[in-house]
């Protein structure tokens, strides 16, 4: 497994800045979808920006000694899940998130969404229209104060919820704002009935990484969206880097993550070898890794499976991620514009993009 630079460039050829991408051709995952993770752990992790140029295609497959066609389909799928756009002429870019700004129709057609679904339910249970109009206006002469707005952070695991809910609640502790946590797989069942009950919604939230399933998601719900950008916490950056080099170790995580994850181990690390890997569905890979070494890393949604199989003695360690600063900068200009009720500005983003 070779280490070999991603070097962006700007639309005039100007240099940018270098990251190393390691690439496993004798991994079972296909090429594309390893360089696809990594360009999203670059995105999320802030080291490739909003707006910045990517190489070429014949540039990156030259770089990275892969067939033009696989950087093609990684570029592809990137730009129908909304996280890179191409510009005529320019060549291929991250999507500049923050461009989209908050439009007041978006707004009253969420709210027009709602009442129709409440309409439609209150008129099947028998009332009339005069009958659901009187309450409407009964409940709106009740309403004199203006509920919390809620912020709702939408995760992939209850471990990962739960953590970044903390961060969010410490990090907007001053702002009124309730805030939340929704498994993407509840979305993915029932996203209406879920979000419904935790109307009035101010933002959904959701890592960069995940970011597009979101707006897959709840895109017709014209909600605010809002990609946060996460960065491994520096305890988890001093854990690995002072990790034995001799030693064998175990890395379990879902499947989706584990290219990341073991670039990430090898570059703190610095070395390739003695990493041993298992997704978290693989119940007997993940078996023999936990027979076969006594440093397991991890991510935060494999912590439940592993605490009650690994023998007494194992190290487990948790590769944790926080938010970054910028992002959280970002977040909260979007929550005290709408706490002071100004129009949004530009630091929010839109479940629709065109």
């Amino acid at each position: 497994m070779a280490a070999l630079a991603l070097r962006p460039f700007d639309p005039m050829n100007a240099p940018a800045q270098s990251w190393n991408v390691r690439l496993n051709k004798h991994s079972g995952t296909p090429l594309y979808v390893q360089l696809k993770h990594h360009i999203v752990y670059l995105i999320g992790s802030g080291e490739l920006l909003p707006g910045m140029a990517l190489p070429s295609v014949r540039q990156l497959a030259a770089e990275l000694h892969l067939a033009p066609a696989t950087v093609l389909r990684t570029y592809a799928d990137l730009r129908s899940q909304g996280l890179l756009i191409g510009r005529a002429g320019l060549g291929v870019f991250v999507t500049e998130f923050d461009a989209f700004p908050t439009r007041e129709a978006d707004h009253l057609a969420s709210v027009r969404l709602l009442l129709n679904r409440v309409v439609t339910q209150v008129g099947d249970a028998g009332l009339s229209a005069d009958e659901i109009i009187r309450i409407v206006r009964d409940a709106v002469a009740r309403n004199h104060v203006r509920p919390v707005p809620r912020l709702v952070f939408v995760a992939g695991s209850p471990a990962f919820a739960d953590l970044h809910r903390g961060y969010l609640q410490d990090a907007l502790s001053d702002i009124k704002c309730d805030i939340h946590t929704v498994l993407l797989a509840d979305l993915e069942k029932r996203a209406d009935s879920v979000l419904d009950a935790l109307e009035p919604i101010r933002c959904l939230v959701s890592v960069v990484g995940t970011f597009a399933e979101l707006r897959r998601l709840v895109g017709n719900r014209a909600t605010v969206l809002f990609p946060l950008v996460v960065d491994l916490t520096e305890e988890t950056q001093s854990v690995l880097v002072h990790l034995p080099r001799e030693a064998t170790i175990g890395l379990v995580a879902e499947k989706h993550l584990l290219a990341t994850r073991s670039a990430l181990v090898n570059h703190y690390r610095g070395t390739e070898e003695g990493l041993d890997c298992a997704a978290v569905d693989d119940r007997r890979s993940v078996g023999a890794v936990l027979r076969n070494h006594s440093i397991i890393v991890h991510s935060a949604g494999a912590y439940e499976l592993l605490k009650s199989q690994v023998r007494p003695g194992t190290q487990l360690i948790e590769m944790r991620y926080r938010p970054n600063a910028a992002s959280i900068a970002r977040l909260r200009a979007l929550l005290l514009v709408d706490e002071q009720g100004a129009e949004p500005g530009t630091a929010a983003v839109q479940g629709h993009t065109d």
